[in-house]
């Protein structure tokens, strides 16, 4: 029985030693669970702030609602698409596209000063930020080790 665990569980060496994650998958792990909750944050930022904007860029009621709404269709829109998209880019390189994306987009909307503008740009993180959360659990699941995977998990859960 011992044997059989042994040979399903590939972190475990010759001496029975299981084979820790280096520091850089850590960092890898802390990177892709600071970008899940920085797509996460924003909805809670832009929601408690939706009074100031829509004064800001003169929308009504109805139009500040869409200021919410176009990030949330975005991000679920290309949350299924994300392992597609990771096998097109490559792991490393659909990260580094989704966080500057996600930024360019975030400074579009500081700057912006019509209703036009911030939809464009609150649609544009959506699909940036909808492309970080799965991409955190996919580095979870790549970099660590079997044994070490429900700690990242926990790391990604705290965000």
């Amino acid at each position: 029985m011992t044997e059989i665990l042994a040979a399903q569980d590939t972190s475990i060496g010759p001496a029975g030693s299981r084979k820790n994650a280096d520091v850089t998958a850590w960092v890898a792990v802390a990177a892709g669970a600071l970008g899940a909750m920085l797509a996460t944050l924003d909805i809670s930022i832009v929601n408690s702030a939706l009074p100031v904007i829509q004064g800001e860029i003169g929308a009504t009621g109805a139009e500040g609602t869409w200021i919410a709404t176009s990030f949330l269709v975005a991000e679920i829109v290309v949350i299924p698409l994300s392992a597609w998209l990771e096998r097109l880019f490559g792991l490393r390189t659909l990260l580094i596209i989704a966080v500057s994306a996600f930024t360019a987009f975030s400074v579009l909307c500081g700057v912006a000063t019509d209703l036009t503008t911030m939809i464009i740009g609150r649609t544009g993180q959506g699909f940036m930020g909808g492309v970080l959360i799965p991409t955190a659990m996919t580095i979870v699941a790549k970099r660590l080790p079997p044994h070490q995977q429900p700690i990242g998990m926990a790391l990604f859960g705290m965000t």
